[in-house]
């Protein structure tokens, strides 16, 4: 796949994994992403996109509202899932303790990382590597 990620795929319903790695989508992530509700893993790494890390991901509730998350508890999915996250790959069932990933690495994104990240309580892995970011550090 190539060109921009499109604007629409915010409006898809209940998707909880947005596997996009190593396409060669250009262009910025569209700030409609942060409204996938039930999100818990974004992998856009290995692209071309550029422009700045969204302010909408600060909105991403199934992440955000994770505070005191217990991350023994097992969660309820529609589907299996197959995670393969830095080489290590991992099997989730119907039940999993469902891990919290955005991971934008090796990319060309530039400006800051927005104070909204640090409100994701639940976030576990925040991948960015490959590019100076500026970080405010968060009040």
């Amino acid at each position: 796949m190539s060109g921009f990620i499109p604007a629409w795929i915010g409006d898809l319903q209940e998707p909880e994994l947005l596997h996009l790695q190593s396409n060669m989508f250009d262009g910025d992530i569209p700030q409609e992403l942060g409204t996938l509700a039930l999100l818990k893993i974004m992998d856009l790494a290995n692209n071309n996109l550029s422009e700045i890390i969204p302010h909408s991901f600060g909105n991403l509730s199934s992440i955000k509202f994770a505070h005191g998350y217990d991350w023994t508890e097992s969660y309820f999915s529609k589907n299996d899932i197959q995670l393969n996250f830095r080489g290590r790959e991992d099997d989730y069932g119907i039940f999993y303790s469902a891990p919290a990933i955005i991971d934008l690495a090796n990319n060309s994104l530039s400006g800051e990382i927005p104070d909204e990240i640090t409100s994701l309580f639940g976030l576990k892995s925040f991948e960015f590597i490959h590019k100076p970011f500026n970080w405010k550090n968060p009040k």
